[in-house]
């Protein structure tokens, strides 16, 4: 068993990132993608043993991402001081791993909490789906789309404009694991990559800066 010291503010916030990110079922590596984080930031926020938390001034845009209001992140929990203890253990399967813990301020249980975190990723993207999309960001990108400050929350969200519009280049089931996989083989087919300094997806408004030769 593990034993941790948290800001109630912050493991409240944890708690229901973590849950309306699987209501809206997206997969850690996805909401990385969206909110301009590493998935290890992501499953360190998610996991019950680690103190780790995310940073409250980007509450209004996990709540654009997951459709909330800002007060719905918080949980109300009542209790006598800012931090709480919170001991927890974590087992794990093939499938998920479990974690289970409980919430006490000055020894006073306040909450237990017990819940999975699934192994599996999302279907494999069809590959047809996985061509369209990467034919859509190469047209984009030599129409000087990819900027600074183009973040991947933008690139998504002009995705799904272009899907509600009519845009049958758009999957009908797009989802942020479409760009992460497309963006992927988009950087690798370069000899310098266009998504600086990862090649595998942008995590910060930075990660799109442009190599001049190529403006």
């Amino acid at each position: 068993m593990t034993e941790i010291v948290i800001p109630i503010l912050s493991y409240e916030i944890n708690t229901t990132v973590r849950q309306y990110r699987e209501e809206k079922h997206f997969t850690q590596e996805e909401f990385a993608f969206l909110i301009g984080r590493t998935v290890t930031e992501v499953m360190d926020c998610e996991d019950l043993t680690k103190g780790e938390s995310y940073d409250l001034n980007f509450l209004n845009l996990f709540a654009r991402i997951l459709a909330k209001s800002p007060r719905d992140f918080l949980l109300n929990l009542h209790s006598p001081t800012p931090l709480v203890k919170v001991k927890a253990t974590q087992s794990s399967s093939q499938k998920h791993t479990t974690y289970k813990g409980i919430l006490t301020a000055k020894g006073v249980p306040i909450r237990q909490d017990h819940y999975h975190i699934a192994h599996t990723a999302t279907p494999p993207i069809p590959a047809a789906d996985s061509e369209q999309v990467l034919q859509v960001l190469e047209a984009w990108l030599l129409e000087g789309f990819f900027r600074p400050g183009v973040t991947g929350l933008f690139l998504y969200e002009t995705c799904l404009q272009h899907l509600a519009a009519g845009d049958q280049r758009i999957p009908r089931d797009f989802r942020p694991q479409h760009l992460i996989d497309a963006l992927a083989v988009l950087s690798g087919r370069r000899k310098r990559p266009k998504l600086l300094p990862m090649r595998r997806a942008p995590k910060t408004e930075e990660k799109w800066i442009l190599y001049q030769e190529d403006c």
